[in-house]
């Protein structure tokens, strides 16, 4: 739920309005960003007055959760109903419990997107250029290699500096959240969240080209995850203990979706076409299934 305004309050009851305005006409404490809704609440960014406003559909209220300063992105941790508000010009992250008591913890960067492991007891958090919502020329020194471990057992948010040789792109973790699979603009690295050792695979065509992971899918067992490169018609077979490139398999045309069979035995493969390729992980031979329709 994104660039919501104020006047969404007169649609749920909760003000009367009689003037339509337009988005120019806004004051901006009036703008609210990204909604998450909980326990009969719908939660909402403003940004402008460092706030979550809160608004209370069974009783009519609206009330402000003072959380960081120019908080831009508002996170839910799965399986969760604590929010997390990132203050990226702050460098803080700011944990909004289920009572709406709230604790800003310092990160050390100024990081705007978090990643959640499926367990939503770890999260990675990462400055991401692309999303646009931070003015990096208020931010003053900037490492785009920084990121931040988070671990939430229930008591508070726990925070690990690390950095990469490669500024983050995209980040996934293994079913069991002990694993982040990063990718950044060279290489995949696999970093294991209880000792924080890392190994890194590189994807380099000739000339020294290399080439950053566009698609990365664990196995629910957590050993392998099939990998699609940037402009690479080639699947990657990654093992991930130990780290390494288990098989490259050529395919006809470049990967846009892997998944593993439920047995974790099969790669099934799609390339927007009508055909989908059918991956034996033992043998490596693969099926195709030619389909009437486009798959991605």
């Amino acid at each position: 739920m994104r660039q919501l305004l104020i006047p969404l309050l007169c649609a749920l009851g909760l003000a009367a309005c009689d003037v339509t305005l337009s988005r120019d006409e806004l004051d901006g404490e009036l703008l609210l960003l990204h909604g998450e809704g909980r326990d009969g609440r719908v939660l909402m960014l403003s940004p402008a007055t460092d706030s979550l406003v809160e608004v209370n559909r069974a009783d009519k209220t609206v009330r402000r959760l003072p959380v960081g300063v120019n908080p831009r992105e508002l996170s839910r941790a799965p399986g969760s109903d604590v929010l997390y508000t990132l203050e990226p010009e702050d460098g803080t992250l700011s944990r909004v419990a289920l009572d709406g008591t709230v604790v800003t913890t310092e990160l050390g960067g100024p990081f705007n997107r978090l990643f959640w492991a499926p367990d939503g007891t770890r999260a990675i958090a990462v400055f991401d250029p692309t999303l646009g919502n931070v003015d990096i020329g208020v931010l003053g020194s900037l490492n785009p290699n920084a990121i931040a471990l988070l671990s939430d057992e229930g008591g508070g948010v726990n925070v690990t500096p690390y950095t990469l040789t490669f500024p983050p792109l995209d980040v996934v973790f293994d079913p069991a959240g002990t694993k982040a699979l990063i990718s950044t603009s060279a290489r995949l690295h696999v970093l294991d969240l209880e000792t924080l050792e890392e190994r890194a695979v590189p994807f380099t065509q000739q000339a020294g080209v290399e080439r950053r992971p566009s698609i990365v899918t664990p196995s629910a067992d957590g050993a392998r995850a099939l990998v699609a490169v940037q402009g690479q018609a080639d699947l990657f077979v990654v093992s991930l203990e130990p780290v390494l490139i288990e098989n490259v398999i050529a395919m006809p045309q470049v990967p846009t979706a892997l998944a593993f069979s439920a047995d974790g035995q099969t790669a099934v493969i799609a390339s927007g076409s009508g055909v989908v390729s059918f991956l034996d992980l033992a043998t490596f031979e693969a099926d195709a299934l030619t389909l009437s329709h486009g798959v991605n």
